[in-house]
């Protein structure tokens, strides 16, 4: 009898367990059009979920990688986190390339990024829309290094906010190739949705 309620409680345990990995969903190969916000395509399956406002994919867990596609952010707002919380600076329809890159290294600092450093800055095209591409490294608090891409846009008085990072010793250059994939046929739409 012991042995079939030991069998009964390793199963509950696990459907616990599973139960709190359900937070993400399988993203298969294919183009994607989030919302109208973002389109691209990707050769092989992520995980993904939703996080304030993004939509962040990770093949190793956030941690270790994550992909995030911010929702176009308005004047006055954050992409990071809602309006209540003030330790984020706003966006700005105004803001140079300075001011972005500002705007970026205040926001990961604020998240826990330590130890900032810019590699390259330089202007992109997401399709026919202007951006700005910044790779940068950083420290996390745990002393993991981590190396990252943003592309920022402002387009149709929105802020379209794209960011990579990932551990950089072994998942950011096992990720790369595909990422920049993805980041290559990144387009955005004529007009923002609000």
């Amino acid at each position: 009898m012991s042995g079939g309620w030991k069998a009964g409680l390793s199963a509950a345990v696990l459907l616990v367990f599973l139960a709190g990995c359900t937070r993400y969903q399988l993203a298969e190969p294919r183009l994607y059009n989030f919302e109208n916000h973002y389109l691209f395509k990707t050769r092989t399956a992520w995980n993904t979920t939703s996080e304030y406002r993004a939509v962040m994919w990770t093949k190793s867990g956030e941690i270790l990688d994550a992909l995030y596609f911010f929702e176009p952010t308005p004047n006055g707002q954050s992409p990071f986190a809602p309006e209540s919380q003030e330790k984020f600076p706003p966006f700005r329809t105004n803001m140079t390339v300075l001011d972005l890159r500002d705007f970026l290294t205040t926001s990961l600092s604020n998240i826990k990024a330590l130890d900032i450093e810019y590699q390259s800055a330089k202007p992109i095209k997401l399709g026919q829309t202007d951006a700005h591409r910044f790779d940068f490294t950083y420290r996390r608090k745990s002393r993991l290094e981590m190396r990252g891409i943003a592309l920022l846009a402002i387009h149709d008085h929105h802020l379209y906010f794209v960011l990579f990072m990932a551990e950089s010793s072994h998942y950011y250059g096992a990720l790369i190739g595909e990422v920049e994939e993805i980041l290559a046929s990144l387009r955005v739409p004529a007009k923002a949705k609000s």
